[in-house]
């Protein structure tokens, strides 16, 4: 049962791979995009990387290396962005790198200026290399070389394109049969000195929900059920309702502070996740301004993030549910209630 589990989760991972690189693709190419730069640390971006990447490389018994970066000055970048670049070349390096390979993820800074830091970032590689005449198309979207390769070949196409939002460079020398490098080139400027005590949802304080009360709005009886899962193994009390007016009359029924929080989705029949917001929160009740609703959808790009923060939500999260995001989310804006 473990070893379905497993391959049902890899191979749900792998379409959901397909459809957000197609999904990105599309923004990315029409100019939809916008970066968020935030300040963003050297040991962030490594931890984030190790997690996703070495699992990788220890499955192919691939030795991962990671190059110790000569200044940990904080960066300003859009973080989702920039870990998507290393992350898309990282994982070819991996894949078309045989057992007992080496990986390398190496950098070179150079000197500030300006409150610039110029610095070039290798990912190199002893894996099968690249033919001199799939060279030419490396960067075209939906080019893969040879037939046995799985994915969409827009890795590399999207990598290109946020490397040139961010006024970079990327070039790459390749040798069949000896293996693969590539070169970011970047100048990224340095976030200035933040107070050491800020908001994060994911701190340990904000670790609990146990004995909180939910509603949860989600009209799909999977979701439901496991979102509900989820929440109950925290110590949380689950109400459930199937759609915005539903979750509406619940609300407006229920003694005042019935409810700590509502999870709530946004394409749901009848009545959906904005209009159901706006009701609640224009509800003449004492608790219907400060109870935290937030939004849980599979709508997940940037204008949809503005959309469910104008209508009054507090924080919204992407599907597939990631369980500690769920958690630290609801358990920072419960106990931010005043």
């Amino acid at each position: 049962m473990a070893s379905y589990v497993s391959n049902i989760s890899s191979a749900a991972k792998f379409l959901l791979g397909l459809v957000n690189e197609c999904l990105d693709y599309e923004k990315l190419s029409t100019h939809k995009v916008k970066l968020v730069p935030e300040p963003y640390s050297y040991d962030e971006f490594i931890h984030n990387i190790k997690s996703i990447i070495q699992p990788l490389c220890d499955e192919k018994r691939i030795t991962m290396i990671f190059g110790e970066c000569e200044n940990h000055a904080t960066i300003l970048a859009d973080h989702i962005r920039f870990e998507q670049i290393f992350l898309n070349l990282l994982s070819n390096s991996v894949k078309f790198t045989p057992e007992g390979g080496t990986v390398k993820l190496l950098f070179d800074c150079g000197i500030e200026c300006d409150s610039l830091l110029p610095i070039r970032i290798t990912i190199q590689d002893n894996g099968i290399g690249i033919s001199p005449s799939f060279q030419k198309h490396l960067f075209e979207p939906f080019m893969q070389e040879g037939t046995s390769s799985k994915g969409t070949g827009l890795g590399l196409s999207i990598v290109k394109t946020i490397v040139d939002l961010m006024g970079g460079s990327i070039s790459f020398e390749s040798k069949q049969g000896v293996g693969t490098s590539f070169f970011v080139d970047l100048s990224l400027p340095i976030a200035p000195d933040l107070p050491s005590s800020q908001n994060d949802s994911s701190s340990s304080e904000q670790a609990s929900i146990k004995g909180a009360r939910i509603l949860l709005v989600e009209d799909h009886p999977l979701n439901t059920e496991i979102a509900t899962k989820l929440l109950e193994r925290r110590g949380a009390s689950v109400t459930c309702a199937a759609n915005g007016e539903e979750a509406l009359k619940l609300f407006r029924d229920s003694p005042s502070h019935s409810f700590d929080a509502i999870l709530m989705d946004i394409r749901m029949p009848v009545m959906d996740g904005y209009e159901a917001t706006r009701a609640i929160r224009a509800l003449d009740r004492d608790d219907s301004k400060s109870i935290p609703i937030i939004a849980m959808s599979a709508n997940a790009f940037d204008e949809d993030v503005k959309m469910s923060l104008e209508c009054g939500m507090n924080a919204h999260l992407s599907k597939p549910i990631e369980p500690e995001k769920l958690h630290n989310t609801l358990s920072h804006w419960i106990s931010a209630k005043p």
